[in-house]
């Protein structure tokens, strides 16, 4: 299997969703069926898929393919509050299966969201979290899985709001390192630039965590 590159049987066998016997059985008998075997495999449940990815986030491995870096602490943690969210709000909570996110279950999550009195830019968040998982077990755990449409909520336009885990991983990637504490410092406390321009040492409340403002003219 691993000489022919078939990672995602050894994964299945691993993760115990087919038979390691049943599987050298087929290879004996009928070799073109094992991906019948692959498709067929139960799907892992969210709640324990979700850990894994968390862990594998936090892991040497946990490099993003959209920008080449590790996995900041900060992302980590509004990924696994965006999904403890997203957990509240299905029926089978973590118990939920992989094969059950499909376009019509998103699409129902988002309208009952939003009926719920959701923000546009927390449903967002939240199907923003799920898209990075379910492109994690694709190209990293090789799982065979739908492709489901993520059709974002329309946020209103004149609220300002925060950039998501993505977008500030997109940031930092393009920063020069040393002026990446200056964006950050606009990214996580929401001052302005001026605001930022014009803080003092004496300004910074570490223990307190607090950060005097003054404008600077």
């Amino acid at each position: 299997l691993k000489s022919a590159g078939r990672r995602d049987l050894l994964g299945l066998i691993a993760a115990k969703r087919i038979d390691l016997l049943n599987l050298h059985a087929t290879l004996l008998l009928d070799p073109g069926a094992i991906n019948h075997m692959s498709a067929a495999a139960p799907s892992p449940p969210l709640g324990v898929l979700v850990e894994e990815w968390l862990i594998w986030l936090s892991s040497p491995g946990g490099v993003s393919t959209s920008t080449g870096r590790r996995y900041t602490s900060q992302t980590i943690r509004r990924y696994e509050v965006s999904w403890n969210g997203f957990f509240e709000a299905l029926t089978m909570g973590r118990d939920t299966l992989l094969s059950e996110i499909t376009s019509g279950a998103l699409a129902e999550y988002r309208q009952a969201r939003v009926k719920g009195g959701c923000s546009g830019r927390t449903v967002n968040r939240y199907l923003c979290a799920m898209q990075s998982l379910l492109r994690w077990a694709r190209d990293d755990e090789e799982l065979s899985l739908a492709a489901p449409a993520f059709k974002k909520v329309k946020e209103f336009q004149g609220r300002e709001r925060w950039l998501n885990a993505t977008e500030i991983e997109v940031v930092r990637s393009v920063a020069p390192e040393e002026w990446w504490p200056f964006f950050a410092l606009l990214i996580y406390t929401g001052i302005r630039v001026g605001e930022a321009q014009g803080l003092r040492w004496g300004d910074i409340q570490f223990i307190d965590r607090k950060i005097a403002i003054h404008t600077l003219h």
